[in-house]
């Protein structure tokens, strides 16, 4: 019987580890995150007049990701 934590879901999550209004702080956290085996990206959005440089693991899509 297959284990229903390792099916694929319609629905994925996304995890903000965090955010910096310095660009260079954040590709300096991401790359800490990179040795750490995982694979985050940056994202950069605007609030209000500040721009900010989210550093976002994801999208996972089974319970054991």
């Amino acid at each position: 019987m297959a284990n229903p934590k390792d099916k694929t879901s319609p629905f994925f999550v996304e995890l903000q580890v965090a955010s910096f209004k310095d660009p260079k702080l954040a590709q300096k956290t991401k790359h800490e995150i990179e040795k750490k085996g995982f694979h985050p990206r940056i994202e950069t959005a605007m609030l209000g007049d500040r721009k900010w440089h989210r550093i976002i693991l994801g999208p996972y899509f089974r319970v054991k990701d």
